[in-house]
């Protein structure tokens, strides 16, 4: 892949203390991500995915080491700044979907322009609804739906902000084997359709190795 990298992170580290002890959580990791890449990153529990995925994103800030999100460098950035950062190139899928109990599928997905103050059309939201396949569903509470359809939910929340960058953490944990693929489809489609960059970190490995590259973590580090 020649795409210009949206990401380069160079030797990040992560620790903290817990108790009297200090856990190392990334020792030393460098990645470079190119624009319209599918990458999976896999590990145990404990394996440092996390982590990694929430420094990478700008959710939480490296003990040392430098990162890049396309011509910015970032490691030294103000909360404030982050999330300017993480509003223009991020959007966030998680293995619990996180949605409304109370608002509907078409006003989940809307929330997080609420929080960027922007505005879609009803005609962009319909788009969206159709390529995520919930068109039909749009007025239906999180209790109507099913495991696979929240999360469907939640990909599209994600998207409402055209981001380049789509970080998934873990988001089949809570799927069986037919909404997990079903999930990956939707990620190729996306990634494909709208050349979004994707970043997914899974237990799951026969899922990952239907992304264009896998990297593997154990304790804090990346695997040969």
């Amino acid at each position: 892949m020649n795409n210009p990298m949206i990401i380069k992170a160079q030797n990040l580290h992560k620790s903290f203390q817990r108790g009297e002890e200090t856990v190392n959580a990334l020792n030393g990791v460098s990645i470079d991500i190119p624009e319209g890449e599918f990458l999976s990153i896999v590990g145990s529990s404990g394996s440092g995915k996390t982590t990694l995925l929430n420094i990478i994103s700008c959710l939480d800030k490296c003990t040392s080491g430098s990162l890049w999100i396309g011509s910015e460098e970032v490691s030294t950035y103000s909360e404030k700044k982050l999330i300017s950062v993480r509003r223009h190139y991020f959007g966030f899928i998680f293995q619990y979907f996180f949605l409304i109990p109370t608002l509907t599928v078409y006003e989940n997905i809307q929330l997080p322009l609420m929080f960027a103050g922007k505005k879609k059309t009803k005609a962009e939201m319909v788009a969206l609804l159709s390529r995520i396949g919930l068109e039909k569903r749009q007025h239906h509470l999180p209790g109507q739906l099913s495991g696979g359809e929240m999360q469907r939910v939640a990909i599209a929340r994600a998207l409402i902000n055209d981001p380049k960058i789509i970080i998934a953490d873990e988001p089949t944990g809570n799927l069986d084997s037919t909404n997990s693929q079903l999930i990956f489809d939707l990620f190729h489609q996306l990634n494909k359709e709208l050349g979004v960059t994707i970043i997914c970190a899974t237990h799951n490995l026969e899922l990952a190795k239907q992304s264009d590259r896998i990297i593997y973590l154990k304790d804090g580090f990346i695997q040969k």
